[in-house]
């Protein structure tokens, strides 16, 4: 079967946009794992670091539910643009949430994803660095851009979208490749940013070694840039539910792509929305696609790898993952 990743940005009132103290967190929870156990599908949680702390047990009933715990930043601080001192902060934060979830779940989580991607160059040599020196396996913040996320209804662009909603191939085709390069071009002298040597954008972005660790790169626009901002107890209109089902299909057919879908706990989970989650994991089993951890789809990811071996890799993760009780002593 093919492969598809999906991942859910667990951030409750740490990454939210205005403070919603009606926000439940552990109703949002459960009605997510519903919805993933419905459909037999396993997720990555990007959890921010502080989450283990004031919510062990939501922590420990998503690993128990066989999903993947990973990291999503302290308290979801914007990493781009952190001083040095800000930097070891987090330092010392995500080392004493690392210990944290290890004993909720009996694992170190092997994968971080920065708060806000590390825009606007979805990079920072200082913080990977950070990330290599802490053990992490694989990352994921290189955000492909496409060109329906330019089409959101509700802006200037509608009739364009009802256009492409009538012939989906505008935005699968040749010229749409082209306008993918355009979107993902970034000037290499802004701030240091790195763009992979091989990287082509197009339909084919695939995972790709840096900085010593392997970079899972996000293919379809997340439900923040589809459904905009709404607070967790309002409604989301037809329109953008429409449009959000349209851009979550297109992404699985891009050829030679491994579609990864992100979603934040406050804006799928809540109102109307978790049917966007519903209807997209109903359409993946229907088009052949399994959903899988990163840490159980590893050998179908990873790359050739120059400096390390798949096989080590492999190796590797499966070290940082064992359960406490199959540790020798």
């Amino acid at each position: 079967m093919k492969l598809a990743l999906l991942t859910i940005d667990y951030e409750a009132h740490w990454g939210m946009p205005r403070d919603h103290g009606r926000y439940d967190l552990t109703s949002t929870t459960r009605r997510l794992l519903d919805v993933l156990a419905c459909h037999q599908s396993p997720a990555v949680f990007f959890v921010v670091g502080c989450l283990a702390e004031e919510q062990p047990a939501l922590i420990e009933e998503i690993a128990a539910a066989g999903h993947e715990i990973a990291l999503h930043g302290w308290r979801h601080e914007n990493l781009a643009t952190l001083n040095d001192a800000g930097l070891r902060e987090v330092d010392r934060g995500l080392a004493r949430s690392e210990q944290q979830i290890e004993r909720i779940t009996g694992r170190r989580p092997a994968g971080f994803r920065a708060p806000y991607l590390l825009w606007p160059d979805f990079y920072r040599r200082e913080v990977y660095a950070m990330l290599a020196a802490h053990g992490y396996l694989w990352v994921s913040n290189h955000k492909v851009r496409y060109p329906e996320e330019l089409l959101r209804p509700d802006r200037r662009l509608a009739s364009a979208y009802r256009l492409a909603r009538r012939r989906p191939s505008l935005l699968t085709g040749r010229t749409a490749g082209l306008l993918v390069d355009v979107l993902n071009r970034r000037p290499a002298h802004r701030r240091g940013a790195e763009r992979p040597r091989a990287f082509r954008a197009r339909f084919d972005a695939a995972p790709f070694w840096r900085d010593g660790m392997l970079e899972i790169p996000i293919h379809c626009p997340v439900d923040t840039e589809l459904l905009g901002l709404p607070a967790p107890e309002t409604a989301t209109s037809d329109e953008l539910l429409d449009y959000a089902r349209f851009s979550t299909r297109l992404a699985s057919r891009r050829a030679g792509t491994t579609p990864v879908y992100t979603f934040h706990d406050w804006l799928i989970g809540t109102a109307n929305r978790t049917a966007i989650l519903e209807e997209l994991l109903s359409f993946l089993a229907a088009e052949g696609y399994e959903t899988s951890t990163v840490s159980a789809a590893w050998e179908r990811l990873v790359p050739e790898r120059p400096a390390r071996s798949a096989a080590a890799s492999v190796s590797a993760l499966s070290t940082r993952t064992r359960r406490p009780d199959a540790r020798k002593p």
